[in-house]
Formats: C-alpha cells, structure tokens, sequence
C-alpha cells in the first residue's frame, strides 16, 4: 500500500509542478504579447507610410494614403488606382485579444483578423485558423500584404 500511495504522491506532485511550469509559460507569454503588440502594430503603419510613399512615386500619382485620423490604435489605408477603383481598410490594434483587425470595402472578403504571437523574443500575426508559427507575418510583410490587398482585392 505504501508503494501506490508514494506513486499517488508523486504523481499528484508532478501534474502540479506540470501546470505551474505551463501557466509561468502563459503568464509570460501574455507579458510579451503586451510588451510587443502596440509596437508591432506601430511597426506595419510605419511600413505603409514609407513605402506607401514611394510607391506613388514610382506609380506617378498619389494612389496610396495611410490617414492618422482615427485613434491611436487604428489608422486607414486609402487606394485609387483609377477613376473607378477605391478601396479603404481600417487598420485596428486590440490589445485586449492582442489582434490587428483589418475592414476593407468594398468588395470581399472585407474583414480580416490577425492574432499576434511571440515567436523569439518577437511578435508575428498569424491569419485565420493557422496556428503554424513558422507561417506568421512579420510587421513588414503584414504590410506588404495590406498593400497588396488593397490594389489586387
């Protein structure tokens, strides 16, 4: 009797040992999460502005604009290529969820959600169901693609 009940012991030991180890790892992950997510978010905006820039000056007009007008959590992203194509996106940062949302019109698919994740001592959005780290967007890549999307929708 003594043997299973050290076993009991040892076990009940170790499935609390196990989960103190992973909510440490949760805490710490939340931590980062906050630490990186605004500036991550920053990052993507900064992105668009400057390359926004110089691809209307490659393109020889004014086609794409990143307005600061809305809250210091959101921005949007404005294209015209012709007369007859505008496409808008709000850009938000939620930090409570640690997500970038994105709300384009018109035209579909118009809303996208991007949950941010530490990889490294870093943050990548991951899109969707994908749960694959190694498939994140980092900030500059997030932007590209919001670029892309807003031309090719």
């Amino acid at each position: 009797m003594a043997d299973r009940l050290d076993d009991l012991v040892s076990a009940v030991k170790q499935h609390y040992e196990d989960q103190r180890i992973k909510d440490e790892a949760f805490l710490e992950e939340q931590k980062l999460k906050k630490a990186l997510g605004a500036t991550f978010f920053k990052d993507v905006k900064a992105w668009l502005k400057s390359n926004g820039e110089k691809f209307n000056k490659k393109f020889g007009s004014e086609v794409f604009t990143v307005e600061d007008d809305l809250p210091n959590m959101a921005f949007n992203v404005r294209s015209q290529p012709d007369t007859k194509h505008t496409w808008t996106a709000v850009v938000t940062y939620i930090p409570e969820s640690h997500k970038i949302e994105i709300n384009r019109s018109p035209g579909g698919p118009t809303a996208y959600s991007l949950a941010l994740v530490p990889q490294e001592n870093r943050i990548v959005a991951l899109y969707g169901n994908n749960t694959g780290v190694e498939n994140g967007f980092n900030a500059e890549l997030l932007g590209e693609n919001i670029m892309r999307m807003m031309f090719l929708p």
